[in-house]
Order: structure tokens, then C-alpha cells, then sequence
């Protein structure tokens, strides 16, 4: 019998509104081929995967407007979507023998009892956007701020999210207040700004730096406190004017709990090797973020239980709805 065979499968969603603006022709169609090229990230990881002969991985699915369960239904939801996963997997011609179990958003409800970590992939900051609000950097933008209470409308990729997160973290350091408009996903809050129905937008490189490129939309700043090498020409949070200011977020790996330490370790050393590869932390560039590879499993798992309690605050803070 050969070995089990855990495989990764992601599928990365285009916001049918963003896809269809480039269809289009507008000055951001020449972003249409990063955009596509990112949708396919899940399809090349996979064939590289392969070729690297890595015979445990991980699947996973990422899908728009996720929501965020209760406690008490979370572990089942879980596992229902893994099962849906689990007949594509089936699909696929009888290449793939096992499967990994889906991630929820829900940490406290089924994390522990679903997943072991295996080790950070990726680390990246949001950026801070305004279409054409007259501020130049995060100064300017708290400046405008505690001169029009309750006028700065940011929109946001929905509860809980990194984007949301960190709009918070900027509120509590800069003391300012935003109006939090809610979107089902980074793409709708976009369009939001683009219109003019919003004025500040955090979100994630690949969702506004075609914008951003084609002048409809300015990042004043990274939200991480010193520039990102993966995004260059945006300053970072202190230089842009706001010390103190500090948000990544992360992509890690996991597979399912009660696999065996000597398969995640396995796992671990492949993700390492894989991690180091110039094409492989191109392609996580692209993204807007650097490759991050935890120095092992244990460390990785050190590394989320050490920031459990920061996020947790920041979650009550922010109104998000995880228990």
C-alpha cells in the first residue's frame, strides 16, 4: 500500500464585480493578467507540489463572504464543507487518497480540536486607501479624522477580517473613530471606495494595488510599522506618520489533529525547502506578502498561543462576533 496522500487544494475566488470592471477595458486592464494569474495560485502551488515530490499536504478552501459560526455550530459546519471538499478531492480521478480537514474562522470553537500547526507560510501587512480624500499620509488622514467626527466612512471586508482589524488597531493608536460600513468580502468594500461612498479602505495587496497602480486609488501607507519589501513605494505606518502602528496578518499550515508527529514534521521539512525557492517567494510576493516559514511545528504552535491573547482583545474590540 503506497503512502497516504494529503493534498492541497485551494480555490481562490475573483470578485464576479472586480472581474467584470476589467472585462471591461479600464485603465486597470493591465492588471487583468496579475488578477487572473493570482486565481490560478492554488492550481500552481499544487503542480509544484507535485513535481517537489511532497506526498502530505494540506487541503484547504477559501471561499467569499465566509461567515463566522458559533461555537456551538462551528465544529459541524466544519466538517460538513470538509466532506464537500472531500468529493472534489474524489473527483479528481482517483489521484488523491486522503484529505485534510477545512479551517474555520472560528479558533476557539473547533481549532484545537480540528487542526495541529505545522508552520507559518506567509506574513503582509493591509495598506490604508483613499480614493480622494485631501491627506497625503497617515497624519494628514488623523488629522482630518478629529476635525470631522463621525464623517470618515471606512469600508470594510467584513467583521472580524484583517482588514477590519486592523482599521481598529489604527482607531485605538491614532485615537480616532471611523464608521465601520460592513462588505461581504475586500472586492465590494473596493467598489465602495472607488464610488465614492466610502473614503478610507484597509485591504489586502491584491484586492487594490491595480487600482492603486492605475491612480484611482492612493495608499497613503502599509499598515505595518516599516515598508514591506514585497510592496515597494508604499512607506511604511512610522514613516507615514503614525509610530506605534504596527499590523501584519498571516497564511499558516495545518493538518488535521491526530496526525502523526513524524508526518508533520515531514511536512514541515517540505514546506521549508519549497519556501525557499526564489519562484516560490516571487509568487508570495506577488500577493503582497514575504514568505515567513516557522522554525518548526512547535515553535509555530508557540508562536498562536502567544498571540491568542492580542488577537482576542483586538476581536472584542472590534465588535466581530467570534466566540
Amino acid at each position: 500500500m503506497g503512502k497516504p496522500q494529503v493534498i492541497a487544494l485551494e480555490e481562490h475566488y475573483l470578485d464576479p464585480e472586480v472581474a467584470r470592471h476589467f472585462k471591461e477595458g479600464g485603465p486597470e486592464a493591465r492588471d487583468a493578467a496579475l488578477r487572473e494569474r493570482l486565481n490560478d495560485v492554488g492550481a500552481l502551488r499544487l503542480r509544484e507540489m507535485d513535481e517537489a515530490g511532497i506526498d502530505i499536504q494540506v487541503l484547504s478552501h477559501s471561499a467569499p463572504s465566509t461567515q463566522r459560526l458559533d461555537a456551538e455550530v462551528a465544529p459541524a459546519v466544519a466538517r460538513e464543507a470538509n466532506d464537500r471538499l472531500r468529493e472534489k478531492v474524489l473527483a479528481s480521478k482517483g489521484r488523491f487518497e486522503a484529505f485534510a480537514a477545512l479551517p474555520t474562522a472560528n479558533p476557539k470553537a473547533a481549532a484545537d480540536e480540528l487542526f495541529a500547526a505545522v508552520t507559518r507560510i506567509a506574513t503582509g501587512p493591509t495598506l490604508v486607501c483613499v480614493r480622494d480624500l485631501p491627506v497625503k499620509d497617515l497624519k494628514e488622514l488623523i488629522a482630518y479624522a478629529k476635525a470631522n467626527p463621525g464623517k470618515l466612512f471606512h469600508a470594510s471586508a467584513g467583521y472580524g477580517s484583517a482588514p477590519h482589524l486592523a482599521a481598529v488597531l489604527f482607531e485605538s493608536v491614532a485615537g480616532i473613530k471611523f464608521t465601520h460600513v460592513q462588505f461581504k468580502g475586500g472586492g465590494p468594500a473596493t467598489q465602495s471606495l472607488l464610488a465614492g461612498d466610502t473614503q478610507v479602505n484597509f485591504a489586502t495587496a491584491p484586492t487594490v494595488m491595480g487600482f492603486v497602480r492605475a491612480g484611482r486609488l492612493r495608499a497613503l501607507a502599509v499598515s505595518s510599522r516599516d515598508a514591506s519589501p514585497a510592496i515597494p513605494g508604499i512607506p511604511g505606518a512610522e514613516k507615514a506618520g503614525l509610530p506605534g502602528y504596527d499590523f501584519t496578518f498571516w497564511f499558516g499550515l495545518f493538518v488535521p489533529a491526530g496526525t502523526p508527529p513524524a508526518a508533520i514534521q515531514r511536512l514541515h521539512a517540505a514546506m521549508l525547502k519549497g519556501l525557499a525557492k526564489g519562484e516560490v517567494r516571487d509568487k508570495i510576493a506577488l500577493q503582497g506578502m514575504d514568505a515567513t516559514p516557522s522554525a518548526s511545528p512547535a515553535a509555530f504552535e508557540a508562536e498562536i498561543k502567544a498571540e491568542a491573547p492580542y488577537w482576542e482583545k483586538l476581536v472584542r474590540d472590534s465588535g466581530a462576533k467570534v466566540e
